[in-house]
């Protein structure tokens, strides 16, 4: 579940499904930005892609789309659809490239119902926070994962490119999440208090 999950009349305690471990992921936080915002995973119709293309078509802002295609089709209606600044890339992504391309991008976006993820974890929501790059969502979404970034009540926000602003306090936010509640070692802690209850 998301962190801001709650259970009622239950002591409880918020277990990630990802942690950082500095040793492996440190060397994606020293990758230099570029201005473009990424889309990652595998690509099916769960995901409001045509709503997120229409969103960049309207700004103007980079955009690469890249992960698994299963429906062809939609894959074709998808690049016919995009204009200049959207590069969609259909193939499998190993984890050297996932993680190039999410460490190099200003931005994730997260083309998710908010009624789904409202309360559901997101592998790559949290693990562009690892590497420190902002994520785009519904506010929903975001705070069901009980993380900053650029929040967005529709579509429409993101037709001004000026909404994607760098903001320092959200890197902030993201460094102290990594530190202190998605580092290895936290989260083995926190596993070893419930352990410790439970025997």
């Amino acid at each position: 579940t998301g962190a801001s999950f709650s259970y009622k009349n239950v002591e409880h305690t918020f277990i990630p499904d990802y942690v950082y471990e500095a040793d492996k992921l440190e060397k994606y936080l020293e990758v230099s930005k570029q201005d473009y915002a990424v889309c990652l995973g595998t690509m099916d119709r769960g995901k409001q892609l045509e709503c997120l293309i229409d969103a960049f078509n309207h700004s103007g802002y980079r955009l690469v789309i890249a992960g698994r295609f299963y429906d062809k089709e939609w894959y074709k209606e998808l690049c016919e659809a995009s204009h200049d600044n959207i590069e969609i890339i259909d193939d499998y992504l190993d984890g050297e490239r996932y993680m190039k391309l999410l460490s190099e991008a200003r931005y994730c976006v997260l083309p998710y119902s908010p009624d789904k993820y409202g309360i559901q974890t997101s592998g790559v929501l949290q693990e562009a926070m690892f590497v420190d790059t902002i994520p785009v969502s519904f506010n929903r979404v975001l705070e069901g994962s009980g993380l900053p970034g650029v929040g967005i009540e529709s579509w429409e926000d993101l037709y001004d490119a000026n909404l994607l602003v760098e903001d320092k306090d959200i890197r902030d936010s993201l460094k102290r999440l990594r530190e202190n509640v998605y580092d290895y070692n936290v989260v083995l802690d926190s596993y070893k208090k419930i352990f410790d209850k439970c025997l």
